[in-house]
């Protein structure tokens, strides 16, 4: 999952039932949150914002790195990555890197 948008999202709603309606409660909160798996939002961000000189995949047009985080079976986040990208003729390759602070 893709930290900047969903990491307090991830697993929050497990067990919730979730509905889709068309008028809007009043004081609802607009959310900005994306539940694509790491591996398509990788490759949307390499193919729109393209790598770094040390080939870390870039996030935005600020050249902010793309930061994911996995969980695991219990909902628990592990600690987040980024991806380094790897390109060999027509194959791309993307590689989790642990975040150094």
């Amino acid at each position: 999952m893709s930290t900047d948008t969903t990491e307090d999202l991830a697993g929050e709603w497990c067990g919730d039932l979730l509905q889709i309606v068309d008028i809007l409660p009043d004081n609802y909160k607009l959310i900005d949150c994306c539940f694509a798996e790491a591996r398509k939002k990788s490759f949307h961000c390499y193919r729109k914002f393209g790598v770094n000189k040390d080939r870390f995949l870039i996030n935005d047009k600020n050249g902010r790195l793309f930061s994911a985080a996995q969980l695991n079976l219990s909902g628990k986040r592990r600690k987040p990555y980024h991806v380094k990208v790897e390109k060999e003729k027509h194959n791309i390759k993307f590689m989790t890197v642990p975040v150094t602070r």
